[in-house]
């Protein structure tokens, strides 16, 4: 009789293909599971989405991706320039208006990628505002002192203290001043405050010099203020009484130059200086008032702020106590 071999049951060899295919599926699914999966973007955005060859926009991506990988974004605006990196970037526009769309890549480090794009509107930039300024020439618009209604007191050269006393002094009823020009040089002069004592140097011959300053009439000005001198030293001592209208200034005699200004603030500031009171010997300060006094004192290597609320705009006007025959030249004011 023939020996025959036993490869066991139907059933056993069943079982061993149905654990196969499991196997398979299982491994399937471990391999589907550990699959690589895209970044995805969900918004990309432009703010402001239209903008003027002078301005610049800001461009967000907000993107995810389902495994956690880190991602990287790289942008394409087409035209123009972007400045920075990352999912938070700025456009900085061409010159020339036109559409633009720029394209922004999101990379995970599997090389997989997503993109999406944003249109930006660049139109023409407004032209910009005129400059708004004021020549003021060294000899045309300058006060010789003694030639004006300052009033004026004879000091020996030293410092002193300057205090004023008893101030009444009004540009009308209701408008007290508050400031005095006061000068002790050929060329400089001080802002006073007259609620308060400040130092002065008389460095010349010329003594001191003090006055107000009106636009329009001096009808309805009145008062005045008394200015105690005392030197450092205690040994030189005087008094200048300063009167609202024997010694106010008109600004608008003509002398002063003028500019009208819409009321409100301006930072000022000078260029093109070869403002002059000899030969080689310039200017270091202007001056500036309106017609309810405000007073300033601008250095012409600096800047100041200056108020306008009384519809008159601003004058300007240099000083001298020697001449102004040999004054020279002119500065310009630029007000923004």
């Amino acid at each position: 009789m023939a020996k025959t071999e036993n490869h066991g049951s139907p059933g056993m060899a069943a079982r061993i293909c149905v654990s196969a295919l499991s196997l398979l599926a299982l491994n399937a699914c471990e391999y589907l599971e550990s699959e690589n999966r895209p970044p995805v973007i969900l918004e990309l955005s432009a703010e402001p989405d239209t903008i003027n060859t002078a301005q610049q926009s800001t461009l967000v991506c907000e993107a995810t991706d389902a495994d956690g990988d880190f991602l990287g974004f790289a942008w394409d605006p087409g035209a123009g320039r972007i400045l920075g990196q990352g999912d938070s970037v700025t456009f900085d526009p061409p010159d020339d208006p036109q559409s633009v769309w720029i394209k922004c890549v999101v990379g995970d480090p599997y090389q997989e990628f997503a993109e999406d794009s944003v249109r930006i509107t660049v139109v023409e930039a407004p032209p910009p505002p005129p400059v708004i300024s004021l020549d003021v020439d060294a000899r045309e618009n300058c006060y010789k002192m003694d030639n004006v209604n300052a009033a004026h007191v004879d000091v020996p050269l030293d410092f002193y203290t300057l205090t004023p006393v008893g101030a009444n002094a009004f540009f009308n009823p209701n408008g007290p001043y508050s400031r005095i020009f006061v000068s002790c040089k050929t060329t400089h002069m001080n802002v006073v405050d007259l609620d308060q004592s400040t130092t002065i140097s008389n460095t010349q011959e010329a003594g001191v010099y003090a006055f107000f300053t009106d636009v329009g009439t001096l009808d309805d000005n009145s008062g005045g203020v008394t200015l105690n001198l005392v030197s450092i030293d205690q040994t030189s001592t005087a008094q200048l009484e300063v009167d609202a209208v024997a010694n106010c200034i008109l600004l608008n005699d003509s002398r002063a130059a003028h500019i009208e200004l819409a009321n409100g603030s301006y930072l000022v500031h000078a260029q093109n200086n070869n403002a002059s009171y000899k030969v080689d010997e310039y200017y270091s300060y202007v001056y500036l008032a309106t017609a309810n006094a405000h007073y300033y004192r601008m250095p012409l290597a600096g800047f100041v702020e200056v108020t306008v609320n009384d519809g008159n705009g601003l004058y300007a006007f240099f000083t001298d106590t020697y001449k102004i025959g040999d004054n020279n030249g002119t500065v310009t004011l630029i007000f923004e």
